[in-house]
C-alpha cells in the first residue's frame, strides 16, 4: 500500500510537471520521502519472498528494510518542519530541532544496525536491544510533539480555525502530522 501510494503521489505530480520537484529543499525532502518509503515496502515485500533456509537474504533484506524505514521517517519529519519553517531567520527554535534530527537521524543508523532477522513464518526484522527501539520511539514522539509545537508558534491551528488563505495548506500540514503520529504509534518496535 505504501509503495502503490508513493507511486501515485510521485506520477500524479510528475505529470503536472517533474521539473518543479527539485526546485526547493522542501519538495526534494518530500521526493526523498517517497522514494525511501517506495524502496521500504517494496523490500519488505521481498522480505516474505524469503526461504526460512536463507538467513543471510533475510538479514539483508531485514537491514535494507529497516534503513529505508529509518530513512523514510526522517525524510518526512524533516519536511514538515521544512514546511512550517515560515522564513525565519536562524535562531534557537530552528537549530534545536535540527540538531533533534540529526541526532534522530544517528539513533535511527545504529538502530538499523541492530536489526536481526526471524522467521514468524516470513522473514521478519527483530530488534536486538529494546532499549534502542524504544528511544528511537521516544525520538520520534519527542519530534512530533515539537512539530505540533511549531504549527502552534507559527500560527498552523490560527490560519485553520479562522479561515485565512493558506487554510487548505495549513489543514494539510496538521493532517501529515498527525498520520505521522498514527505511523509511529502504529509501527512502534519492530
Amino acid at each position: 500500500m505504501v509503495l502503490s501510494a508513493a507511486v501515485g503521489t510521485a506520477s500524479l505530480h510528475c505529470a503536472s510537471g517533474s521539473s518543479s520537484l527539485f526546485r526547493d529543499g522542501t519538495r526534494l525532502v518530500l521526493i526523498i520521502f517517497l522514494i525511501c518509503s517506495s524502496l521500504w515496502a517494496a523490500t519488505g515485500f521481498v522480505a516474505t519472498l524469503i526461504d526460512p533456509t536463507a538467513a543471510s537474504g533475510c538479514q539483508a533484506a531485514v537491514a535494507i528494510a529497516s534503513g529505508f524505514d529509518q530513512l523514510a521517517r526522517i525524510m518526512l519529519e524533516e519536511f514538515l518542519f521544512w514546511s512550517m519553517n515560515s522564513n525565519v531567520r536562524a535562531s534557537f527554535g530552528i537549530l534545536f530541532p535540527q540538531a533533534v534530527i540529526v541526532l534522530r537521524f544517528i539513533l535511527g543508523g545504529i538502530f538499523v544496525g541492530v536489526q536481526r532477522p526471524q522467521f514468524k513464518p516470513v522473514c521478519v526484522g527483530t530488534t536486538l536491544v529494546i532499549a534502542l527501539g524504544v528511544a528511537v520511539l521516544a525520538a520520534d514522539a519527542f519530534i512530533v510533539l515539537m512539530l505540533c509545537i511549531r504549527a502552534s508558534s507559527v500560527g498552523i491551528f490560527r490560519d485553520v480555525s479562522e479561515r485565512t488563505a493558506d487554510r487548505d495548506r495549513s489543514k494539510a500540514l496538521i493532517v501529515v502530522t498527525l498520520s505521522l503520529a498514527v505511523w509511529i504509534a502504529v509501527r512502534g518496535l519492530p
